[in-house]
């Protein structure tokens, strides 16, 4: 169940921090790949934008419509489907988007630099 509760999102931070990162990333109850603890998520693979679909668990977010528009305007495509765990290792980046820090790539996803 998704809620604007987001004390769960929190706790998950919090621990993740502990351990060294700056974002925890969500599965769904199938496993796919949902949103980070504050964030969505976007994975550039063979010139595409791949982003969860909101089916599988997430909040829209304003900023990832956003984000959507911007690159679809800008001659790209964003592919909205579910997401295994394991998809990362084929990507060539990973964003993380909110409202406060906009569209961030990131350096390292798990074991994988980008």
């Amino acid at each position: 169940m998704k809620t604007s509760n987001y004390l769960t999102n929190k706790i998950n931070l919090l621990e993740v921090k502990k351990e060294g990162y700056d974002e925890c990333i969500f599965l769904n109850s199938k496993g796919y790949v949902t949103e980070g603890s504050y964030t969505n998520i976007f994975f550039e693979k063979d010139g595409y934008f791949y982003t969860p679909k909101i089916s599988d668990g997430i909040l829209p977010g304003i900023m990832r419509e956003k984000i959507i528009e911007k690159i679809n305007k800008n001659g790209k495509k964003v592919v909205e489907k579910s997401i295994s765990r394991e998809f990362y290792k084929t990507c060539t980046g990973i964003y993380l988007t909110n409202s406060l820090m906009g569209f961030l790539k990131i350096k390292q996803f798990e074991e994988r630099v980008f």
